[in-house]
């Protein structure tokens, strides 16, 4: 196991909220608090920890980590960037969630795809975490993600979906993304994909593509939130 690697960071940041609503989470396990391993991905065995303002990490290249913790995206330089009045409706929001980041996996996008379609119309946290766990095992063991296989992990329609929107993701969107293709050439491409809406392929969008942070996944409580 490669030695601990020290950051100092320039905000508080807490892994915990941060990997709590991110898709990336499926792929990780707390080992307690603030501090995680990741268990599935090409980072696998990968461990992060943070106290105070200092992240520790191991198992992860420098290159990645900033994704992978989610402290490459900062709220309160984007909050500086801001008209005065913008700023002022934004701050108490920032100032509450300033300690979240955004954790996204640009380095493991086909995991991500698979967690971001198992979550539609379900709860995340009981049912796709359990999913994408069980699916990340069955990948590492070289077996294929077909109806006959998925059928062992349950009844649900979002598995009995999943081989057909991943082949057509393997065969569309995989070749866009390995040439370098817009964010919105991705999108259109995610968006033939059967069963795939506007809210799934932005979601996989905003946790793959560090060019697509502006995006927002859409949907009731997005709304009701607003």
């Amino acid at each position: 196991m490669s030695q601990w690697k020290r950051l100092e960071l320039d905000r508080r940041l807490s892994l915990d909220l941060t990997f709590y609503p991110s898709f990336t989470l499926p792929y990780l396990e707390r080992v307690e608090r603030e501090s995680w391993v990741v268990t599935a991905g090409v980072f696998k065995g990968g461990m992060l920890r943070v106290t105070g303002r200092t992240l520790e990490y191991r198992g992860v290249p420098d290159t990645a980590v900033e994704y992978i913790a989610g402290f490459w995206l900062d709220p309160f330089r984007l909050l500086r960037e801001l008209p005065r009045s913008a700023r002022l409706r934004a701050e108490p929001i920032v100032e509450a969630y300033g300690e979240l980041g955004l954790a996204i996996n640009p380095f493991d996008r086909t995991l991500i795809f698979i967690s971001v379609f198992l979550s539609r119309s379900t709860d995340f946290h009981r049912n796709t975490v359990r999913w994408c766990r069980s699916i990340a095992s069955l990948l590492e063991a070289g077996s294929p993600l077909d109806s006959t296989t998925l059928k062992t992990l349950g009844s649900s329609y979002h598995l009995k979906q999943l081989p057909e929107a991943l082949t057509l993701y393997y065969s569309t969107v995989k070749p866009l993304e390995d040439r370098g293709a817009s964010v919105e050439e991705v999108r259109r491409a995610l968006m033939k994909i059967r069963y795939v809406g506007a809210k799934t392929a932005t979601a996989y969008l905003l946790f793959t593509d560090p060019r697509a942070s502006h995006l927002a996944p859409y949907d009731t409580h997005f709304k009701s939130m607003i």
